[in-house]
């Protein structure tokens, strides 16, 4: 963990920046796999909707997207 640290340390704002989103991209690439793997026949948006409901509010996922995570289930 130090090692980790210290090669933050050294990097500069921006370098750390595009580690955050490369690293962030990651993250909801897996989660996207594993929805498709617990949800074998849902179509695209389907799959999009369960990915947004890991991040967004039940009733903004109501409000944006017409679509209820307690109705439908989350990812």
């Amino acid at each position: 963990m130090a090692v980790l640290i210290e090669g933050y340390r050294q990097m500069t704002p921006a370098q750390r920046l595009r580690a955050a989103v490369t690293l962030t991209h990651a993250v909801q690439h897996l989660a996207g796999i594993g929805i498709a793997l617990r949800h074998p026949g849902a179509e695209a948006r389907e799959l999009k909707m369960r990915l947004g409901s890991l991040r967004l509010e039940r009733q903004q996922m109501i409000d944006a997207f017409g679509w209820d995570p307690a109705e439908h289930g989350l990812g």
